[in-house]
């Protein structure tokens, strides 16, 4: 069974809307330094346990998360991707195997997987 996984965005460029739909773009798929794009498991969670997660374990200081792309752990089979669960923090995994970033080959990769993705913006907070 394939699991449901998300990526979360942080920044500009990487969640736009189309025809009312939220959608993901190639730069939520960016790696960083390592070549690793951090990612965590959603499956058994609803929509407040996902916000709840990530305010937890993923919130970053002087970052707005701006929302996420859900997507599942099958939608990297058939790629050089590989997607590796390390638990620390709890359901956080990477996926591995990114062209050079900055490349044609990455962004044609980081595009079919963000058309896998539902993009789902960040609910407003309540104060």
């Amino acid at each position: 069974m394939s699991l449901s996984i998300t990526r979360l965005s942080f920044n500009k460029g990487e969640l736009k809307t189309v025809a009312g739909e939220t959608v993901a773009t190639w730069r939520l798929f960016r790696p960083d330094r390592s070549g690793a794009v951090s990612v965590f498991r959603i499956d058994g969670l609803d929509e407040q346990g996902i916000w709840g997660h990530a305010d937890e374990y993923f919130d970053r200081v002087n970052q707005t998360m701006r929302g996420r792309g859900d997507f599942a752990e099958s939608d990297i089979e058939g790629t050089d991707l590989t997607f590796t669960l390390d638990e620390t923090p709890p359901r956080h995994g990477e996926i591995t195997g990114w062209p050079e970033r900055g490349t044609p080959l990455h962004k044609e990769v980081a595009e079919n997987l963000a058309s896998e993705c539902k993009g789902v913006l960040r609910p407003e907070q309540s104060g």
